[in-house]
């Protein structure tokens, strides 16, 4: 196997795991909002402090952020894959940058869901 065809499959096998960790990350953040909107119906009967409004929130924001490393992952990879094959480097500047903001904002919601449920279901 040649030094090409043993980068593209590093690159692929890289990629891969980035974007099925990004899946996850969306996966949660979604299964998170579904599940404060389906409570949504019985809120008359949730005390005050159990509202779910914060919790749609951090988990609409994070799975925007989510979806928007997916795109950008998705993006960098047909870059690579076009650099391999080409053998030039012609990359997006910006994209680096939104996708560490994104994952970021993804990742810290996330983190605040959490921590707010533990705080919420903590003091019950």
């Amino acid at each position: 196997m040649g030094d090409k065809e043993l980068g593209i499959k590093a690159a692929n096998e890289h990629w891969d795991t980035i974007l099925k960790g990004t899946v996850l990350l969306g996966s949660i953040h979604g299964a998170g909002l579904l599940y404060c909107i389906s409570a949504l119906k019985e809120i008359t009967a949730l005390p005050p402090l159990l509202t779910p409004r914060e919790f749609i929130w951090l988990f609409g924001i994070g799975l925007i952020g989510a979806v928007v490393f997916y795109i950008t992952s998705s993006l960098s990879k047909v870059e690579l894959q076009q650099a391999l094959f080409s053998g030039e480097a012609e990359f997006c500047r910006w994209l680096n940058p939104v996708g560490v903001v994104s994952i970021f904002v993804s990742l810290l919601c996330l983190v605040a869901a959490i921590g707010l449920a533990m705080y919420r279901f903590g003091m019950i």
